[in-house]
């Protein structure tokens, strides 16, 4: 229930600032060669937030479909590289028909590097009931989410599952751990008393 509640007060606010994502052309049948030019501009021109409006605009005067996966693709990983709303590229996705991992990892990594870092825990269990597996490049960006979150027992479970599929040898998520980790020395730390602040807990090493 809550993922949902996320997810249609996401959409609500991409459809309130972006009243173009609720049309989608649908009496247009899909071209591929528009698909095709909408993406070229995507790689090529969208340089802004604005602009990539205007080509996003462009593709549903035109009937290329947000339901198209490489059309719904680009789009969502220029909106996350141009750091745009989320709330835009959720909406986006949540219309792609069969997202890849290349297209969730990229909603995850969004939500990572957004202020709002949970979302991206709800999507890593969508992506589960979904049946799509994670790969070496999700659970770098979701245990930076995790991290952001404070959400540090999550934290410990997705390094167990990452672990257990044979991650554990990668040196970005070595790395994503222990700034999980880090967070949660931070968060005892400062729940410590004033006087003892100075010392870390025992067997946790020197700290900086």
């Amino acid at each position: 229930m809550h993922s949902q509640s996320v997810s249609s007060t996401l959409a609500h606010n991409a459809t309130k600032y972006f009243p173009f994502l609720t049309s989608t052309s649908q009496e247009n049948p899909i071209k591929p060669y528009v698909v095709k030019k909408c993406i070229a501009l995507l790689l090529t021109c969208a340089s802004s937030i604005h602009k990539l409006k205007q080509i996003h605009a462009f593709s549903v005067r035109h009937g290329a479909l947000l339901s198209n996966p490489d059309m719904g693709k680009h789009l969502i990983f220029t909106l996350v590289s141009l750091s745009a709303p989320m709330s835009y590229a959720h909406n986006i996705f949540s219309q792609i028909q069969n997202p890849n991992i290349f297209t969730w990892n990229t909603m995850v990594r969004g939500y990572a590097e957004s202020e709002n870092p949970r979302p991206a825990i709800e999507l890593y269990h969508q992506m589960h009931l979904s049946s799509i597996e994670p790969d070496t490049h999700t659970y770098p960006f979701l245990l930076k989410a995790i991290a952001k979150s404070m959400a540090v027992r999550e934290g410990e479970k997705v390094h167990s599952i990452a672990v257990r599929n044979g991650f554990e040898s990668l040196t970005h998520l070595q790395l994503a751990m222990s700034f999980v980790l880090s967070k949660q020395i931070a968060n005892v730390l400062a729940r410590m008393e004033p006087g003892k602040q100075q010392k870390a807990p025992t067997g946790l090493g020197p700290l900086g």
